[in-house]
């Protein structure tokens, strides 16, 4: 009984970190909004206030920033 609750443990333990490897910021829909962070950041400079993003602004992805491959227009 003891080793199959040890068994169980280690097989729950083994699915969890299972998926939150799965997790990817490559196939994430949004990309950091590095236009808005720039122009507060900017703000901030001008005013002497330093800024620390915890959780920076995101955007949704468009289908040009889903390629990795360039399209060189034709």
């Amino acid at each position: 009984m003891r080793a199959l609750t040890g068994l169980f443990i280690l097989v729950f333990a083994a699915c969890l970190l299972a998926g939150c490897a799965g997790v990817s910021e490559q196939r994430s829909p949004t990309v950091k909004d590095s236009r808005y962070i720039s122009a507060v950041e900017h703000k901030a400079r001008m005013q002497g206030v330093e800024v620390m993003w915890v959780n920076p602004p995101r955007k949704t992805r468009r289908k040009s920033e889903d390629s990795d491959v360039t399209n060189p227009g034709f």
